[in-house]
This record gives structure tokens, sequence and C-alpha cells, in this order.
């Protein structure tokens, strides 16, 4: 309960937070559950000091997603992984946790996230030149650097889907599109 008021109010809870507590999960419950009688099992279990969610598996975006690269990073055929990898990319859905920024929790899962999301469309990219499909690769590696310039694997994925494709890019040519050579230093 302590980590909601954190949430909620910060420093400066109201004089009566608990029962602003208590009231917010009823809510929340006729929310999740419309037709959940008072005396069945709830989703939402009170626990000495905290209450607990009960949530099904796959309620959460975010844990499909996870699901879809870890399996991904699992597949040892390209193809099945690309579909993998895709099908989680696919899920994505704008800022993780954005109306929660600032709250320590929520920071640390959006930071988690936006983590394994890089490392998911990294593994795209590598997927797709493992099946040969360059243009792709090379399209989205471009994307890739254009939001992180300083990402040293999207630049070696750029450069390696330039020389599959037989065109000339080299490091130099890579550094002056994105000016990354530079700023890594």
């Amino acid at each position: 309960i302590d980590a909601l008021v954190e949430a909620l109010w910060g420093d400066a809870p109201p004089g009566r937070h608990r029962v602003s507590i208590r009231s917010y999960v009823s809510n929340l419950r006729q929310l999740l559950e419309p037709d959940r009688r008072r005396a069945e099992a709830s989703m939402i279990s009170p626990q000495p000091g905290a209450y607990t969610l009960h949530l099904p598996f796959g309620a959460l975006d975010s844990w499909s997603f996870e699901r879809d690269i870890d399996a991904a990073q699992e597949a040892v055929d390209p193809s099945l992984r690309l579909a993998r990898v895709q099908r989680g990319l696919a899920r994505w859905r704008g800022e993780p946790f954005a109306e929660a920024v600032g709250v320590g929790f929520a920071d640390a899962a959006r930071l988690r996230l936006l983590t394994l999301r890089r490392a998911a469309m990294e593994l795209e990219i590598e997927s797709l030149l493992d099946i040969g499909s360059v243009r792709e690769s090379i399209a989205a590696a471009e994307a890739f650097v254009a939001d992180d310039p300083l990402s040293e694997v999207g630049w070696r994925q750029v450069l390696v889907g330039l020389a599959r494709a037989g065109r000339e890019g080299g490091e130099e040519g890579a550094g002056r599109r994105g000016g990354a050579r530079e700023e890594r230093g």
C-alpha cells in the first residue's frame, strides 16, 4: 500500500489516504469484474499491507511482447526467428507506462521494455540479413540508426546490408550519412 500511496501522492498523502486506496481498489474491481458478486473471488485480493492483482497469462500486452521476443531469441531457424520477432514488435504500442513517468516501479519496467524492444529490433535486422532480405534489412537498419545514431550494432547492420547488396558505403559513407563516427569517438 505504501508504494500506491507514493505513486499517487508522493510525500504529501491526504489524511484519509488508506480510505481513498480502498475506494480506488473497489472501483478498479468493478471495472475489471463488473459481473462479480461480492462473495466471489476477485482478481484483486487484499494482503497484509498490500493488494495482489491476479491476471491471466497474456492479459498484458507487455507479457505477450516479452513471450514473443523470448521465443524469437531461442529460435534457431532464421525464418521462424523473424516471424516471432515481428509478431512481438507488431504488439508494440507507443511508450510503455507513459502516464506513469517518474513512478519508480513504472520507470524500471519501462526501461526494461525499451531495452528489450531495442534488442528485438536488432534481432529483426539480423534475421532479415540471415534469410537474405537485404533491402529490408538495410531499410530497417537505417531507420534504427536514425532513431539511435550512436548505435554501433545498428551501424554494423547497415554496413553488412550494404556490403551484401554490393553497394558502396563503407564505414566512411555510413559515418557521413549519420555523423556517428565523430560522435562515438
